[in-house]
């Protein structure tokens, strides 16, 4: 925070600033004996000041992204003055390389999801590719996912006491829970502001890459440790999720039993794989409103490379718009819809292709090739998505390839 109010460079802030204020009252919230600002952001710096020599003992661990970020300007300042001192010097080894929290990185050490780690056991330090490093002194108990798929993978190693909360909105979107994972409802959370992650006293918060930015800036500046997984392209990525959460949590026994029944399934899956190539699927949607589809680099493109078949709309970079000539153009052997949960009798976009006339000569829509998959299983980017597989499997292979 006096980093914020002091000078140039990126964390410098205007006091008076609505992001200097919100960074006050966080300030105060987080410190033993800061009052909060209510009498003006200005109360809470003289507080501020008048904890300086107290601030090392409140500073959490910094947030830690798995992505390249841009290095603090702090960083580049201490840099300069520890090549001076040497220059002064003129003896003594090279120093080893300092991390922004000023401590020296260890030999190489284990890499998972883009992050290495220290050595077994705890304290258990992490670096990104970066140089920003998050120390955990003890495994995660009290973890914030922040999403669904997250959820997903810490219920197979944690119970779910250990889950302090999870966003309301992702909720319909869990495999977990749609299975009866104890999650208590109570700590399904409407908003994921600062203030209200705060008041989880959350140890860990769990986050992806497409989540807000500017979310994990905010968390990061009031104290909070973050972890921001990048998104998985592979199902090896899931299983390198798996190992590191794991790690977190101390859990890597869970975690092996169930990576090998993992590989186990998809070496299954894989046998049959050439007999399923000439299966062109689509994950498409359209409620009337206009239609979308899964391409390259999303879970349905992984999900189709797990079976052995195309993805019909790997042409188009993520999710993408398609229009009906562009969906006659690619003619699809068979569409897979997602079912949201708990819904009955055809779903909207079934229902849409049926009934426009210009999709009538398509021999999917004709034939009505349509592989129906629960909302959650559709769009689940964790180990569940091989449930999504072995259902898509099991349909393709109960019929003759396609004629076209």
């Amino acid at each position: 925070f006096e980093r914020a109010r002091a000078g140039p460079g990126p964390l410098a802030r205007d006091p008076r600033s609505p992001r200097a204020r919100t960074t006050a009252a966080h300030l105060s919230a987080r410190l033993p004996g800061c009052p909060r600002p209510a009498a003006g952001h200005r109360a809470a710096i003289r507080a501020a000041r008048a904890l300086r020599g107290d601030r090392r003992r409140h500073t959490a661990a910094p947030m830690l992204s798995a992505r390249p970020a841009r290095a603090p300007a702090f960083a580049a300042s201490l840099a300069a003055l520890l090549i001076g001192a040497l220059l002064l010097s003129a003896c003594g080894p090279k120093p080893s390389a300092v991390d922004p929290a000023g401590s020296s990185a260890p030999a190489a050490g284990a890499t998972l999801s883009g992050l290495r780690l220290s050595g077994p056991g705890f304290p258990l330090d992490l670096w990104a590719e970066d140089g920003g490093r998050l120390r955990l002194e003890r495994p995660a108990t009290r973890i914030l996912a922040t999403n669904a798929g997250l959820l997903d993978l810490l219920s197979e190693l944690v119970e779910p006491e250990r889950i302090a909360g999870m966003p309301r909105s992702a909720q319909p979107y869990s495999v977990a829970l749609e299975r009866g994972y104890g999650f208590d409802a109570a700590r399904l959370l409407d908003t994921l502001d600062t203030e209200t992650v705060l008041s989880l006293d959350a140890d860990l918060v769990l986050m992806r890459a497409w989540q807000s930015s500017e979310q994990r800036w905010q968390l990061e500046r009031a104290g909070v440790a973050v972890i921001s997984l990048p998104n998985p392209e592979t199902f090896e990525a899931i299983v390198e999720d798996l190992r590191l959460l794991a790690r977190l949590c101390a859990a890597e026994p869970r975690a092996e039993a169930l990576i090998e029944r993992l590989e186990a399934r998809r070496r299954e899956l894989a046998e049959a794989a050439a007999a399923r190539r000439a299966w062109r699927l689509i994950d498409y949607t359209n409620g009337g409103e206009g239609g979308w589809v899964a391409g390259a680099g999303t879970t349905f493109d992984l999900l189709c490379r797990l079976i052995g078949a195309t993805n019909a709309g790997a042409e188009f970079p993520g999710h993408a718009r398609l229009d009906l000539e562009g969906l006659r153009r690619l003619a699809p052997d068979a569409f897979v819809l997602a079912r949201a949960t708990g819904s009955a009798g055809e779903t909207a976009t079934a229902a849409f292709l049926c009934a426009e006339t210009r999709l009538a000569d398509l021999p999917a829509v004709r034939e009505r090739r349509f592989v129906e998959l629960s909302a959650t299983l559709s769009g689940t980017d964790a180990h569940f998505l091989l449930d999504a597989a072995e259902a898509l499997a099991r349909w393709i292979d109960s019929r003759p390839p396609p004629g076209r």
